[in-house]
This record gives C-alpha cells, sequence and structure tokens, in this order.
C-alpha cells in the first residue's frame, strides 16, 4: 500500500511541476491541491513504510535552522509591524519544511527521467509561446490570447510595436533561464538535429521577449558548459573550440534571420543588449538603481538583523506589495540582515560546490556525470538571474532549488 501511495505522491508532484514550469503563477489553486493530496500521499506512504523516506542528516537539519529562522524574522516582522510580515513566512518558514516532505521522492533513475521531462516542458513553452504570439496578431480570432489574458491579465502582452517590430511577455519566459542553459548544456554533449531545432527555435523566441537577462544567461551558459563538459569528456574544449569556429558564421546569419523576420532593425536589437549597462537613460535599470539606493540605506541602518521579514524600505516598488524588490539578494540582505543573508548564500553555495563534485566522480559513470553538469548550469543561470528579478520568493520556482537538493539527497 505505501508503494502504491509513494507512486501516486511522485505523479501529483510532477504534474504540479510540470504546470510552474510551463504556466508559472497561474492556476495557483489547482496547484494547491495537487501538492495537498502529494503532500499526504507522501507522508502516508513514509509513515507506512519508514525507509522510503530518506532524508540526509545535513540536509534535515539545514531545512529546520532555515525554517526557524523564516519564522523568527517574520514573527520580529510582526514586531516592527512591516507589511509583508506574514506573506513571506510561507518562503522563508514553510518551504524548507515543504523540501523534507518532496526530496524522498526522487529515486534512481530519475535523472535521466528528469532530463527526457525538461526537454518535453521546453517543446510545451516553445509551443505555448508560438500559439500565444500567433493568437495575438489574431490568426484564430485571439481564442488562445484571451484565454492567458484572463490568467494572467495585464502580464500577458502581444506589442507590435507600431508595426516596427513584434514583442510578447508571459511568465513562462523566466523557465527559459534555467531550461535554455540545461538543454543547451545535454546537446553539447550528446548532439542531435532534434535537440539542436529547439535550442534555435527557444532562442528565436527569447529575441521575441525583449528579456536582455535571457542573452546575458544563454551566454554564459554556454561557456558554463563548455567548463564543466571539459571536467568530464577528455579533450572537450578543444573540440568545442574547432566547433565554435566552424560554426559560428552560421550562428550571425540564424540570429540575423531571426532579428530581420521580426522586422526589428540591428540597431535596435544591438540598443537592447547594450543598454544592458545603462544606468542613466534606461527607465527598467534606473528603477533599479532607485531599489539599490534605498536597500543599502536600509541595510546600513541595521546591518546584522536587517529590518525584519516582509519589511519595505523607503523606495516602493509595487504599492500592493511594498516589501517585494527585483534586486532579490540585496533585499534579502536588507529584511534578514548580514548573518542570516551569508547563512542563505552557503547554502545555494553547498548546492553548487556538491554538484560539481558529483560531476567529477568517475564512479557514478560519465552519462549521470553529464546529466548532473546540464543541472548544475541550469541552476547556476538561474540563481544568477535571479539577482535582478525575485523569482525565487514564487512557489512556481521553487524546484530549481528542490530538485539539485535531491540530487544531492540521493546521491
Amino acid at each position: 500500500m505505501s508503494g502504491l501511495l509513494f507512486k501516486y505522491a511522485r505523479i501529483s508532484y510532477l504534474i504540479i511541476l510540470f504546470l510552474s514550469i510551463t504556466i508559472p503563477t497561474a492556476l495557483q489553486p489547482l496547484k494547491m491541491g495537487l501538492l495537498a493530496l502529494c503532500l499526504g500521499f507522501a507522508l502516508m506512504s513514509y509513515i507506512g513504510n519508514n525507509s522510503i523516506a530518506k532524508i540526509s542528516k545535513g540536509i534535515l537539519i539545514s531545512c529546520l535552522i532555515f525554517s526557524i529562522i523564516g519564522v523568527m524574522w517574520s514573527l520580529y516582522g510582526l514586531f516592527r509591524v512591516n507589511p509583508g510580515a506574514i506573506n513571506v513566512i510561507t518562503v522563508y518558514g514553510i518551504y524548507p519544511l515543504l523540501a523534507l516532505v518532496l526530496l524522498p521522492l526522487y529515486r534512481e533513475g530519475d535523472i535521466y527521467k528528469l532530463r527526457s521531462f525538461f526537454i518535453f516542458c521546453c517543446v510545451t513553452i516553445a509551443a505555448i509561446q508560438i500559439l500565444f504570439i500567433l493568437s495575438g496578431i489574431g490568426l484564430d480570432g485571439g481564442f488562445i490570447f484571451s484565454i492567458f489574458k484572463y490568467m494572467y491579465g495585464e502580464v500577458a502582452v502581444v506589442n507590435n510595436g507600431e508595426g516596427k517590430y513584434l514583442l510578447f511577455t508571459l511568465p513562462n519566459v523566466a523557465s527559459l533561464l534555467f531550461l535554455i542553459p540545461f538543454l543547451c548544456t545535454d546537446f553539447l554533449a550528446k548532439k542531435t538535429v532534434a535537440k539542436a531545432a529547439l535550442i534555435i527555435i527557444l532562442c528565436s523566441l527569447m529575441l521575441l521577449t525583449g528579456r536582455r537577462a535571457l542573452f546575458v544567461v544563454v551566454a554564459m551558459g554556454g561557456v558554463l558548459a563548455v567548463y564543466f563538459l571539459g571536467k568530464i569528456i577528455p579533450f572537450y574544449r578543444r573540440k568545442v573550440l574547432a566547433i565554435a569556429i566552424i560554426s559560428m558564421p552560421i550562428i550571425c546569419i540564424i540570429l540575423y534571420a531571426a532579428v530581420d523576420f521580426n522586422s526589428m532593425s540591428t540597431q535596435l536589437f544591438i540598443e537592447q543588449v547594450t543598454s544592458i549597462l545603462n544606468f542613466k537613460t534606461d527607465d527598467s535599470n534606473l528603477e533599479r538603481v532607485y531599489q539599490f539606493e534605498a536597500l543599502i540605506d536600509g541595510v546600513i541602518n541595521s546591518p546584522i538583523v536587517g529590518a525584519g521579514g516582509g519589511a519595505a524600505a523607503s523606495y516602493l516598488r509595487s504599492e500592493t506589495q511594498p516589501w517585494t524588490y527585483e534586486l532579490y539578494y540585496i533585499a534579502l540582505m536588507f529584511q534578514y540582515g548580514l548573518v542570516v543573508f551569508s547563512a542563505y548564500v552557503a547554502g545555494v553555495i553547498y548546492i553548487a560546490v556538491r554538484l560539481y563534485k558529483f560531476i567529477l566522480l568517475k564512479n557514478l559513470g560519465r552519462h549521470i556525470n553529464i546529466s548532473i553538469a546540464s543541472y548544475l548550469v541550469g541552476y547556476l543561470c538561474f540563481i544568477i538571474a535571479s539577482a535582478t528579478n525575485p523569482y525565487l520568493a514564487k512557489f512556481d520556482y521553487v524546484w530549481v532549488i528542490f530538485i539539485p537538493t535531491a540530487i544531492i539527497n540521493y546521491y
């Protein structure tokens, strides 16, 4: 009986994972219902068979400590009458406990199954985005577009740029911050035409999002992939260098074709990329400058223990959620102080270091080493991208932390 309940728990979580990756920040009641089922099935299976629930002692202690910290700082925030003190207790107090229930669901062979699952998610996201764009320009009368508009409101946008170019916005773009580097690493290790075509489609769609962070992440993912795969496959970096020299003209032609197809001038594309470092006139960057200055002032005022969970600085990014900021790590430092912030950073680094050490273990086998390298590249790229967006403070993106931790817990 416990084995059957365990299977149901795994299936429930896989559905949640699929919905979180492909349709993030929407259908939350459905996801919470599935999560309740998943937790119920998992806990009943663990009670029926204690050997199923396998948690590393170090991970168990770490999760409990992080949960206690989250609750304590939310109580501290309540004492200081912080506007988001109750809201953030879910992320910092409950999610670490959630991990303790979900991590044992990982089993032998899942590293390959998850690889196929992530590739399927890439295909699904590409299909969703293409249908959304086509519907947005009226090819189906706007039916699919209206569905996403109902789910996301003003967040779902197809902008024709006054006839000069085409841009779109959907929340599942954020999932590509992990998936494109993951897929690129997998492709560089095991090249197939299908994966190459999928990467080209996703990168072309990436151009249509106008998300500058994706440009940086994809470039960084390529560098990290070559470095890590070079640790696994002998002479790999030399081979990649030769392939890069040969393929660079082809990549440039594809990139130019994607820009030209979008009716986006080359000059406009260059401006998008170069504006990443423009902190004087670019509105998006200026917003982050204002946040940075206000948050740093808050850190200086209370550097050790911070302002408490859910605190708002002198500058507000959002009237409805004044405790949220795009500069996620600076906001974390402001609210939780340097001591707790250092503990969170140590946890993030620990995951990366452990995965890297698994890459170097020859007794795991090259295929497992390569699969772990793909997860590590995706993880690092997402963590870096989260510095300017509060992705990790949302339920739909905590899988980026949970899955690598589950791999570490298993091995």
